[in-house]
């Protein structure tokens, strides 16, 4: 089985409308990126649902990949 990599952040969801809605909303917070909370309830990107359906279909073994934030 073919196994692909699908990144989360502005591949599959809308993740820089949701970033700067909380750097809109919570003008306090310097880095929004480190909120646990900006990923969960991301818009899907257009078409995605129905393309990664069509990579299910065609039996790939699809990960999705995100990159984790953090500030040393």
């Amino acid at each position: 089985m073919i196994r692909i990599y699908v990144a989360m952040e502005d591949t599959l969801a809308d993740y820089a409308n949701a970033y700067e809605r909380v750097r809109t909303e919570q003008s306090e917070i310097k880095f929004p990126q480190t909120i646990p909370e900006i990923r969960s309830g991301l818009a899907p990107m257009f078409g995605v649902i129905e393309g990664y359906h069509r990579l299910e279909k065609m039996r790939l073994d699809v990960w999705i990949i995100s990159a984790a934030s953090f500030i040393v």
